[in-house]
């Protein structure tokens, strides 16, 4: 703080004659492949982050079609299995209705 202090009170009260002024150095065809570059790094940063970003939707996609595969096959088999059950009940107690 005091130092910047310092630095203003002195540009301040001492006069500054015959300062050099640097060049300055411009040139449009620099600002427009400035720019051009700017815009096509921003394009390839955002595609590479979209990218990541659709391949783990992706992924996770698959697990849950396949964790909904499975647990559509176990629900089949139970289905099956009190089917299968039901079923020899039935042919049992049809069995032993016909024994008497």
């Amino acid at each position: 703080m005091t130092h910047c202090l310092v630095v203003v009170i002195t540009v301040m009260f001492i006069p500054v004659v015959n300062v050099v002024q640097p060049k300055v150095n411009h040139n449009e065809w620099r600002l427009l492949y400035f720019i051009s570059f700017l815009l096509l790094v921003a394009f390839f940063v955002l595609n590479m982050f979209v990218g990541v970003v659709v391949e783990n939707f992706h992924k996770c996609r698959e697990s849950q079609e396949h964790e909904e595969r499975a647990r559509r096959v176990a629900e089949h088999a139970r289905k099956l299995e009190r089917r299968r059950k039901r079923n020899n009940r039935q042919h049992v107690a049809s069995s032993s209705v016909a024994l008497f």
